[in-house]
């Protein structure tokens, strides 16, 4: 994942290559997530204009143009398409299905809060009713740690934060405080999350 903020040149575009997508720019501020692991590729254009395609079509014939605010979702394969969302950030009208023979499994989604894809970058790190399966990950990656839900009904609570220069201790505890019911614990490079099932019946019974 990168985040680019390109200088005006259109005789001498910059083009960000995954494996499945090349994204092109002549003078904008966009983000781009292509992890291996993970099942879609995003682009997110925050000023500027960027055009997507795909890497192998080495023709250059079949192109999608972003326009500020607007998110590109890309989805490797036809049955992670439909069994996969990704934790989308946008404001109403709701995202519509773009539809396109060459370059198809994908989705363009408009008014998104670009801060939200962006600030992973910056000193204030914003997440907004993000849940924590698709935090997680994050949390991973930027600390180089992995977490294991021995519940998985932990992975549905949501977590809004800004986060600045908090150590993974002081994040989980954050996340303890705003969630009481989620016990957590550290070993080496490891953090198990399990669900404290007397407190959650306590908080069901009000």
């Amino acid at each position: 994942e990168a985040y680019f903020k390109v200088a005006t040149n259109k005789s001498k575009p910059f083009e960000v290559i995954t494996s499945s997508l090349t994204v092109r720019a002549t003078g904008t501020k966009f983000n781009v997530k292509a992890y291996p692991n993970e099942r879609s590729i995003t682009a997110t254009l925050v000023e500027g204009k960027i055009d997507i395609r795909k890497t192998a079509d080495l023709s250059n014939s079949n192109r999608v143009e972003l326009k500020p605010k607007q998110c590109f979702v890309y989805y490797k394969t036809e049955k992670q398409t439909k069994a996969t969302t990704p934790n989308i950030a946008y404001s109403k009208p709701a995202p519509v299905q773009i539809e396109d023979e060459e370059l198809n499994n994908y989705k363009v989604y408009d008014n998104v809060k670009t801060k939200l894809y962006t600030s992973w970058s910056e000193d204030n790190w914003v997440i907004e009713s993000e849940t924590l399966k698709t935090f997680a990950p994050k949390l991973e990656r930027r600390f180089n740690m992995i977490i294991h839900f021995k519940d998985e009904e932990i992975k549905n609570y949501k977590f809004s934060a800004t986060i600045q220069k908090e150590t993974i201790d002081q994040i989980l505890h954050a996340l303890k405080i705003a969630t009481p019911m989620i016990n957590y614990k550290i070993i080496k490079d490891t953090i198990n999350l399990e669900l404290d099932r007397k407190i959650k019946q306590h908080y069901e019974s009000k």
